[in-house]
């Protein structure tokens, strides 16, 4: 009798844990790149709206089984080549590049732009990684609104 009581207080026990457990489903996801700066570089991705990453490198972002946003690590030298041309670029009267905004983001700086040429518009963005020797590029193809609404669901860090 004692062996029944005992085996059908475990059970109880055991139900009242279950009950106490959730399943949630993870917003985020996340993946760690080693660039050639040295750096280790944390990329996540807020998957709410239904964004998917791949651990390729360059990188690449959907959603509804479409690439929307491109992404590529540059050196710093990179960052700064890149920075330096699109804001000449952008001060020249006949240029197909404008700058959108500039501003920083998770402590880290980023210019967006765009560029177009003949019947397409590109939007870009360049972005330096806080206390880190490395940068990241990401290109959109698609509409401004679906390039901010990606890389606002994107986050960077350097990790090492």
């Amino acid at each position: 009798m004692k062996k029944i009581l005992k085996s059908a207080a475990l059970a109880v026990f055991a139900v009242i844990l279950l009950c106490g457990c959730t399943v949630t489903k993870t917003k985020e996801s996340s993946l760690t790149f080693n660039v050639t700066t040295g750096d280790q570089i944390k990329v996540t991705l807020n998957r709410i709206d239904g964004y998917k990453m791949d651990s390729k490198s360059p990188f690449t972002v959907s959603k509804d089984d479409k690439d929307i946003m491109t992404g590529s690590f540059v050196t710093k030298d990179g960052y700064d080549q890149y920075y330096n041309l699109v804001r000449e670029l952008d001060k020249e009267d006949d240029s197909d590049t404008e700058i959108i905004k500039e501003g920083t983001k998770d402590n880290n700086s980023y210019i967006m732009y765009k560029v177009t040429s003949d019947d397409k518009t590109e939007y870009d963005f360049i972005i330096m990684i806080d206390d880190s020797q490395t940068g990241v590029l990401l290109g959109c193809l698609e509409s401004e609104d679906a390039a901010k609404s990606c890389f606002e669901a994107l986050k960077f860090e350097c990790v090492k």
